[in-house]
């Protein structure tokens, strides 16, 4: 989009609903591990951009409570437009990299909460996409030592979510999502004995 800082690598795009809006993160020296003092190896910010006469704006980090000195990123904004579902090392979770969910109130972020188990285990959680309505949720994990990387789904159930589902693995990640919810398009990543070769970009078809 030309906006980005020298350097800079950046990635995962999720607009909001009415488009005005795009939230990508980014490797900056903006980035809020990078500012403290020692600097902490921060590869992982999230940024917002505003959209106008479709061209996206310069980038602001979002800042705390978001932002750590913690990567963060591999996110995902909910259809309902205000809740922010992201990846985090920080502390408070089960392990590795969790699933955490911020909301926007009034301009301002709340500070983020741990979705836990089921969805979040001593594995490493991220990436989450969503259906058109919000109330499935796919997401990449590798919970499963016999698996490894593979994209997993779960169900609105209340105020939480079900119990994970295996849908797609052999080193697959970065699920998404047709308007109509038919299409999951996912990487999956190409191995051989030396080593990683390839990634392509798939497609599944949900079933009716």
């Amino acid at each position: 989009m030309g906006k980005g800082a020298n350097g800079s690598l950046d990635g995962e795009l999720s607009f909001s609903p009415d488009g005005r809006r795009v939230y990508f993160h980014s490797l900056r020296a903006d980035n809020t591990g990078y500012r403290q003092d020692p600097p902490a190896d921060d590869f992982l910010d999230i940024y917002v951009a505003e959209v106008s006469a479709d061209e996206a704006g310069p980038g602001r980090n979002l800042g705390s409570p978001v932002n750590s000195p913690f990567p963060d990123g591999e996110h995902a904004l909910h259809p309902d437009g205000v809740t922010l579902y992201f990846a985090s090392p920080r502390p408070g979770g089960l392990g590795g990299a969790d699933i955490w969910t911020s909301t926007l109130t009034g301009g301002t972020w709340s500070e983020p909460v741990n979705l836990g188990a089921p969805i979040n285990s001593p594995g490493d959680e991220l990436q989450p996409a969503f259906a058109a309505d919000g109330n499935t949720m796919y997401f990449t994990s590798n919970r499963l030592a016999d698996v490894g990387a593979a994209i997993f789904r779960s169900a609105r159930v209340g105020e939480g979510w079900s119990e994970p589902e295996l849908v797609v693995r052999g080193i697959v990640g970065e699920p998404s999502l047709t308007a109509d919810g038919s299409l999951m398009y996912f990487v999956h990543v190409l191995t051989d004995a030396a080593g990683v070769f390839d990634a392509d970009v798939w497609y599944s078809l949900r079933s009716p």
